[in-house]
């Protein structure tokens, strides 16, 4: 009998796959191809948000794909285009999160992930993927159509709202190449594996700022704790606390793709909400560090490090950006130093005539007449600058330009649940704004000794006036 083998699939389906990059299949089906005509290879692309979908049912059917044989009997797919579309950023939290202490459930808008208090699943950054292959062609009358014959499912694949960029690395195995994730996945072989993050693992930020990290545990028993400690300035521990992975901190831990990738709040204003060793050593804390852990306490991940800014002593106003990462988490930084705002406008003019037209006579009145402004609509500028950096924070500087969502985010006393938590004002802690710089300088400490970044954004909503 003949069967359709899947020759060439990405390397590492085992693991998370980001979409964009070439997600490349090759099938073959030697026999169909040397004896029949109109012969099509064909792929039945099925998507899912929850479990591995089932080929055998429409259900997670998303598109079906045909390409005919080239010259060595093969058909090449590369269905990133196809998928890509079918993930993006996470913008909100999932069941069972907490804003300082309140459930989601109770937020009739949900809450933005970046105010989550300690876990929160995804909604929008992975799904599984399932490809079944096949082979279509004419029966010997040339009168029929014979479709689907020999299907071949691939494997389950993850995959996520993530990109690769023009210098990595592929790994390629019997003609199959992709990206191993070990340094992105917490308890895998790599040492001290990464937050789906290209943060460095020291950050700095004040106490009102807000933020998250995301992260793919390779299973399970790979995370079951997160420890932070809280340190003075002589790096004495303060405190710690310990926060399990399972539904009642917001982690569900099923096998459902929505619990496979998990948020985590860990910035000062998220631990605000709920710690109350945080709260309580607020004043003498200088730093503290967060890492995950297994049931046996040992580290799965890097030890990631927050310091905590004091108030600048000019007076600057801070502003904090976050932005879409490569890897479809957020990214954070906030710019401490001077920032200017330009407020620029466009309105819509006419001439009015003077007086009064349409009563029994006329009248002259003063405010009437000349060119008047039917309607005013403002745009906010502003230049903000970074505090003095170091190589690696300005390598991360280039991915805020790269991304295509950035927002300025607010900080902790711009929302608290009020009595009556469905008219809640998160809207005024997530505001959307674009990078109108069009290019940046890379600088390291040999060129330029010390190392300081400007930028330029535009807020993304107009400032709309009531019209006359």
């Amino acid at each position: 009998m003949s069967v359709t083998i899947i020759e060439q699939r990405p390397l590492y389906g085992s693991m998370p796959i980001a979409v964009g990059q070439e997600l490349i299949f090759a099938v073959k089906n030697t026999s169909i191809v040397a004896n029949e005509t109109k012969v099509q290879f064909q792929a039945r692309v099925y998507i899912s948000d929850d479990i591995v979908p089932n080929t055998a049912s429409n259900t997670h059917l998303i598109g079906t794909f045909k390409t005919t044989p080239n010259n060595a009997g093969v058909g090449i797919f590369d269905l990133s285009p196809v998928v890509e579309t079918y993930v993006k950023a996470d913008q909100e939290s999932t069941n069972y999160s907490e804003f300082r202490t309140v459930s989601h459930d109770a937020f009739s808008n949900g809450i933005p992930m970046h105010l989550i208090d300690k876990y929160s699943g995804n909604k929008d950054l992975a799904r599984f993927m399932v490809i079944e292959f096949s082979v279509n062609y004419w029966d010997s009358t040339n009168l029929t159509l014979l479709t689907r014959q020999f299907p071949t499912n691939s494997n389950a694949f993850r995959i996520f709202n993530g990109y690769v960029t023009e210098d990595t690395s592929y790994d390629i195995l019997n003609g199959n190449y992709g990206i191993k994730m070990d340094d992105y996945t917490l308890g895998s072989a790599s040492s001290n594996p990464l937050f789906y993050s290209n943060a460095p693992t020291t950050q700095y930020a004040y106490k009102d700022d807000y933020g998250t990290v995301c992260f793919y545990p390779s299973s399970t028993s790979s995370i079951t704790t997160i420890l932070f400690t809280y340190l003075d300035s002589s790096g004495s521990t303060l405190a710690t606390d310990t926060i399990s992975a399972n539904i009642s901190s917001g982690a569900l831990m099923n096998n459902e793709i929505t619990w496979d990738f998990l948020f985590l709040g860990v910035f000062p204003a998220n631990l605000r909400g709920w710690s109350t060793n945080f709260v309580t050593h607020l004043a003498n804390i200088d730093s503290y560090t967060v890492v995950a852990r297994n049931a046996s306490a040992v580290a799965t991940s890097a030890v990631y490090t927050f310091k905590i800014n004091c108030p600048d002593e000019k007076q600057f106003e801070p502003i904090r950006l976050c932005w879409l990462n490569q890897y479809g988490g957020w990214d954070y930084y906030t710019f401490n130093k001077k920032s200017v705002r330009t407020i620029s406008k466009k309105g819509t003019s006419y001439t009015q005539l003077g007086g009064t037209w349409n009563e029994s006579h006329y009248q002259p009145k003063a405010y009437k007449g000349g060119k008047k402004t039917f309607r005013v609509n403002a745009t906010e500028k502003i230049r903000i600058n970074s505090d003095f950096i170091t190589e690696s924070e300005a390598l991360w500087m280039e991915f805020l330009m790269n991304s295509p969502e950035v927002y300025i985010l607010k900080g902790y006393d711009t929302v608290a649940p009020s009595s009556s938590v469905n008219n809640n004002s998160f809207s005024a802690c997530v505001s959307p704004v674009r990078i109108t710089t069009n290019s940046i300088t890379r600088k390291t400490i040999a060129n330029d000794k010390l190392l300081q970044y400007t930028f330029e954004i535009e807020r993304s909503k107009t400032l709309r006036t009531q019209s006359i």
